[in-house]
Formats: C-alpha cells, sequence, structure tokens
C-alpha cells in the first residue's frame, strides 16, 4: 500500500512521501482498533462512522499524494478538500453522536433520489416506478420539516449549516474548535479555490507566468496539508472513542510533518 516515487523524484518530494506513508500506516493501525469498539445500533455507532472517516481520509491523502508527485497540484488540493470535509463533519457528529449519526448517514436518501431523478428524465424513466416512489418516500421522510435538509445533512428549519457553521461546533475543547475554525477559513479556502470554476483554478495551469498544458513541478504542500488534516481528525477519533496506546506515534507523526513545513 506504499506509495513509491517515480524516478527522479526531487528530494524534498522523496522526503515527504515518505512522511506520507508513515500518516497512512498509522491511520491504518488506528482504523483497525476503532473497528474494533463498533456497537450494533446503527444510529449510536461512532466508531463505524469514524473508521470509514479514517479510511477514506487515507484513500485522500495516498491519491492528493500520488497527484502532488506528478505535479498536478491543483487536482492534489481538490482531493485533499476531501479530508478537510470529513474531518469538520466527524468533529461535529462527535458533539452529539445519537442524533448527528443517522442524520449524516440517511442524507444518501436525499443524493440517491436525486440521481434516480436525474436517470428518469435524462434515459427517459428507467428507474422503476416502485423503485422510484422507495426513493421519493425516503426522502421526503428524511427532509421532514427541515426545508434545507435538501442541500446540508447538518440543516434545520430553514439553516443550511455549512461546513464553516459546523467547523465552529466540533466536539472538544474550544482549542480544538479554534483550530477546526482556522482549517475552515485556510485549507478548505485554498482547496475549493483549486476545484471550483474560477479564475483560482485556472492558476494551476500558470507556470511563471504563462499558460503550460499539462502537469506543474511537483509540490510537497497539497501532501502536508492532507497529512495534517488527517493527523487532525484522528486525534479527535482517539478522544472521541477513547482509545488509547497511539498518543505517542500521533505526536511523532505530527511533529514530524510539522517539521517538514518549516
Amino acid at each position: 500500500m506504499a506509495i513509491t516515487n517515480p524516478p527522479g523524484a526531487p528530494a524534498q518530494m522523496q522526503a515527504v512521501v515518505h512522511l506520507a506513508n508513515n500518516c497512512i500506516k498509522f491511520a491504518e493501525e488506528v482504523c483497525d482498533a476503532v473497528l474494533e469498539r463498533q456497537t450494533p445500533d446503527p444510529n449510536t455507532n461512532l466508531a463505524g462512522i469514524a473508521g470509514a472517516c479514517i479510511a477514506r481520509g487515507a484513500q485522500a491523502l495516498m491519491s492528493t499524494t500520488e497527484l502532488a508527485q506528478r505535479g498536478f497540484i491543483g487536482d492534489a488540493l481538490t482531493v485533499a478538500r476531501t479530508i478537510v470535509e470529513l474531518a469538520i463533519d466527524l468533529g461535529y457528529i462527535e458533539s452529539d453522536a445519537g442524533t448527528l449519526i443517522r442524520r449524516f448517514r440517511d442524507y444518501a436518501d436525499v443524493r440517491n433520489r436525486e440521481m434516480a431523478e436525474a436517470i428518469n428524465e435524462l434515459y427517459g424513466g428507467n428507474v422503476s416506478p416502485a423503485a422510484m416512489q422507495v426513493l421519493r418516500d425516503r426522502a421526503e421522510e428524511y427532509i421532514g420539516n427541515e426545508p434545507n435538509s435538501e442541500y446540508s445533512w447538518a440543516a434545520v428549519g430553514r439553516s443550511r449549516r455549512g461546513v464553516g457553521w459546523r467547523a465552529e461546533r466540533v466536539a472538544g475543547s474550544e482549542q480544538r474548535r479554534s483550530d477546526y475554525r482556522r482549517m475552515y477559513a485556510l485549507l478548505y479556502g485554498e482547496m475549493c479555490g483549486a476545484s471550483h470554476s474560477g479564475a483560482i483554478t485556472l492558476e494551476y495551469t500558470m507556470t511563471n507566468g504563462a499558460i503550460q498544458f499539462g502537469p506543474q513541478a511537483p509540490s510537497a504542500r497539497p501532501v502536508r496539508l492532507a497529512a495534517q488534516t488527517l493527523l487532525m481528525m484522528i486525534r479527535g477519533v482517539l478522544d472521541a472513542c477513547a482509545i488509547e496506546g497511539f498518543d505517542e506515534r500521533h505526536s511523532a507523526n505530527w511533529e514530524a510533518i510539522a517539521a517538514f513545513g518549516r
């Protein structure tokens, strides 16, 4: 599962890939420990959601690293945004797991209905009427009296409670909430700029002021940001699930990434 450097990779990229591999290995071991804490009730199974988020976050770190070392910097940041969103959502879920796990999980019903309706419209109704009705019923049940639930899983009333709102309300200390606010304001903002249509994403086609077709030079920055975000997510999971035995390795990975960025 280890990521390898392409031939002739710059020394800085070789170093950051090594750090990413250490984080990925650490994440896998934490994920295994978290999944051992799963509970039978899916509506209160915080360990199940947390393990899935760590696994998905590690996938995104792998992908970010592969893209960054090949010079696809805008796409590397775009993928890294997945880790930021998962970290913020999971931190918010931890604040009231008994209520929010189900809201987070069942939001898939809204998205599944949207996809089925789009298929019906574009391809002449090839989703069976019975299946379509089930999807509509589930989505309407989810939305209920929260009209903006159609657009955000955390919505209440007419308040969408977007990613920034959730970042301010993650579980834990005020210091953690401050860290997550900074994560949203800085990392999420930069990554949205890379991924959304607009002038900012076009900057990732430029080298020395001229449009360059194909990849840019490799960059360690997306890898470092993605790894730090994954470690922030893991720290929250270790605390929320009361899992011991990983503190020293978490600190070692965090310090190694932080030192690389200085």
